[in-house]
């Protein structure tokens, strides 16, 4: 699992989803984020049902292994976007 540091996470995250709560804005945003890291069709749908668990994961400390790597990849790309100098391994 990817971490992230704890210093700025929060209005990291709320930067990507438009606000505290994924929002339809911030859902729309997540895609965004997503096509930009090269998610296509699967991992676009697969965003809509999970990004607010995955972003909420996010807000704790990491991408879960769990998550179908369509999503995961796409994920661990966008927060290397969101946190370019927070992410540690």
């Amino acid at each position: 699992m990817r971490r992230v540091k704890s210093v700025g996470r929060y209005a990291g995250i709320a930067d990507l989803i438009g606000s505290p709560e994924l929002t339809a804005d911030g859902a729309e945003r997540v895609r965004s984020v997503l096509v930009g890291c090269g998610a296509k069709d699967l991992a676009i749908d697969l965003a809509a049902q999970h990004a607010g668990f995955a972003l909420a994961q996010l807000e704790h400390g990491g991408v879960p292994e769990t998550l179908p790597r369509a999503l995961r990849e796409p994920l661990l790309c966008a927060v290397d976007r969101v946190y370019p100098a927070g992410i540690i391994t």
